[in-house]
Protein backbone atom coordinates (compact mmCIF):
# COMPACT_ATOMS: atom_id res chain seq x y z
CA UNK A 1 0.00 0.00 0.00
CA UNK A 2 1.43 3.61 -0.74
CA UNK A 3 1.33 6.15 1.72
CA UNK A 4 0.18 8.66 -0.55
CA UNK A 5 -3.41 8.32 -2.58
CA UNK A 6 -1.96 9.19 -6.45
CA UNK A 7 -5.04 10.49 -7.30
CA UNK A 8 -6.75 12.17 -4.38
CA UNK A 9 -3.26 13.43 -2.95
CA UNK A 10 -4.37 12.09 0.67
CA UNK A 11 -2.16 10.58 3.20
CA UNK A 12 -3.15 6.53 3.87
CA UNK A 13 -2.49 5.56 7.61
CA UNK A 14 -3.15 2.54 9.93
CA UNK A 15 -6.83 4.15 10.47
CA UNK A 16 -8.20 4.46 7.37
CA UNK A 17 -6.48 1.79 5.32
CA UNK A 18 -6.72 -1.05 7.70
CA UNK A 19 -9.37 -0.21 10.82
CA UNK A 20 -12.00 1.87 9.26
CA UNK A 21 -12.85 -0.63 6.95
CA UNK A 22 -13.11 -3.16 9.12
CA UNK A 23 -15.01 -1.90 12.45
CA UNK A 24 -18.16 -3.45 11.67
CA UNK A 25 -16.36 -7.24 12.31
CA UNK A 26 -18.24 -8.75 15.19
CA UNK A 27 -14.29 -10.72 15.71
CA UNK A 28 -12.34 -7.23 15.89
CA UNK A 29 -11.54 -5.85 19.32
CA UNK A 30 -9.25 -2.69 19.53
CA UNK A 31 -7.63 -2.64 23.26
CA UNK A 32 -5.71 0.57 23.54
CA UNK A 33 -3.46 1.34 26.55
CA UNK A 34 -3.09 -2.57 27.21
CA UNK A 35 0.86 -3.57 27.89
CA UNK A 36 1.16 -6.92 26.17
CA UNK A 37 3.55 -9.25 28.40
CA UNK A 38 3.82 -11.96 26.55
CA UNK A 39 2.50 -14.01 23.08
CA UNK A 40 1.85 -17.15 23.53
CA UNK A 41 3.32 -19.62 20.84
CA UNK A 42 2.41 -22.62 19.76
CA UNK A 43 5.34 -24.44 18.40
CA UNK A 44 4.71 -28.31 15.73
CA UNK A 45 8.61 -28.87 15.01
CA UNK A 46 9.86 -25.52 13.04
CA UNK A 47 6.40 -23.51 12.90
CA UNK A 48 5.86 -21.28 15.90
CA UNK A 49 1.89 -19.54 15.51
CA UNK A 50 0.45 -16.98 18.02
CA UNK A 51 -2.36 -18.74 19.78
CA UNK A 52 -2.73 -15.92 22.01
CA UNK A 53 -1.50 -13.06 24.23
CA UNK A 54 -1.08 -11.81 27.80
CA UNK A 55 -1.46 -8.70 28.53
CA UNK A 56 -2.07 -6.00 31.19
CA UNK A 57 -5.63 -3.58 31.08
CA UNK A 58 -6.34 -1.88 34.54
CA UNK A 59 -3.89 -3.04 36.99
CA UNK A 60 -5.39 -6.27 35.82
CA UNK A 61 -3.35 -9.71 34.03
CA UNK A 62 -5.39 -10.80 31.22
CA UNK A 63 -5.05 -13.54 28.65
CA UNK A 64 -7.04 -13.93 25.49
CA UNK A 65 -6.06 -17.81 24.25
CA UNK A 66 -7.22 -20.34 21.53
CA UNK A 67 -6.92 -17.25 18.94
CA UNK A 68 -8.20 -19.09 15.75
CA UNK A 69 -6.88 -16.46 12.92
CA UNK A 70 -4.42 -13.43 13.88
CA UNK A 71 -2.89 -12.27 16.45
CA UNK A 72 -2.08 -8.19 15.81
CA UNK A 73 0.18 -6.62 17.89
CA UNK A 74 0.85 -3.01 17.21
CA UNK A 75 3.30 -1.20 19.43
CA UNK A 76 3.84 2.30 19.30
CA UNK A 77 7.36 3.97 19.83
Amino acid sequence: MLSVDASTGTRSYTVNAYLEPNLDRPNLMVLTEAQVTRIILETDGAVHRATGVEFIYNNKLLTVNDVKRDVILCAGA
